[in-house]
């Protein structure tokens, strides 16, 4: 990712797969903890340009890779990306939850991240959030918006503000986590890093299993004409 050189290489679902992405920082609070706003421009993925804009809120330690996938269609990060998480690392937290979020978690984390989204952190984020996509990755919780940060209207940006204003407020509890897996260390296990992505022979299976039914169709049409 191509920015300023202020601004930090940001990780995450959306950053990852934008590496040639220009980022532009809007504004710039270091205190009580650096959170930026910005606006980005690039490549998502093979799709076509596009822009979007983002808080980012430094967090103080690394946590295990969370993404909160918006299901109204507000966020950037679509529907569709899910298709390239492997099976097994959604979680459930219960309604309203499940029909605002898609909450995705790496497999044997669900524990932590029930630790992580209290009840608390859960009502923040349904009663502000509701418009965008969430991420927690590395030591950065990511709120993506599916227009530029400049471009919001009062309304959109007034609850974006508000939102990491009070997540801001509840993270510095996050810094006590400790990955179990990681006796005696402060840091986290690699497998919680990051979701994993489904793998290429898993996407060629696929392709392989859809051609098949086409044939096979073909076949019985042929038999049945």
């Amino acid at each position: 990712m191509s920015s300023v050189p202020s601004v930090p290489t940001l990780p995450g679902v959306v950053f990852e797969h934008a590496p040639t992405a220009v980022v532009t920082v809007v504004n710039r609070v270091e205190r009580p903890r650096e959170v930026l706003y910005g606006d980005a421009r690039g490549q998502i993925g093979n799709g076509d340009r596009t822009s979007w804009g983002f808080a980012a809120v430094r967090l103080d330690r690394r946590l295990p890779h969370l993404v909160l996938e918006n299901r109204r269609g507000g966020g950037i990060i679509s529907t569709d990306a899910s298709e390239g998480v492997a099976r097994g690392q959604r979680l459930r937290l219960g309604q309203p939850f499940d029909a605002t979020f898609a909450l995705h978690c790496p497999q044997g984390y669900e524990h932590d991240a029930r630790q992580l989204l209290t009840p608390d952190v859960v009502a923040v984020v349904l009663e502000y959030g509701w418009s965008f996509d969430l991420e927690v990755v590395d030591d950065w919780l990511l709120v993506h918006v599916r227009r530029p940060v400049s471009a919001l209207d009062p309304a959109t940006r007034q609850r974006l503000t508000t939102l990491v204003g009070l997540l801001g407020g509840t993270v510095g509890s996050w810094a006590r986590w400790c990955d179990p897996r990681q006796p005696g260390s402060p840091d986290l296990a690699a497998e919680g890093r990051r979701l994993r992505p489904v793998s290429s022979w898993r996407w060629l299976l696929r392709l392989g299993v859809v051609a098949g039914a086409m044939l096979s169709l073909g076949v019985l049409w042929e038999v049945l004409t």
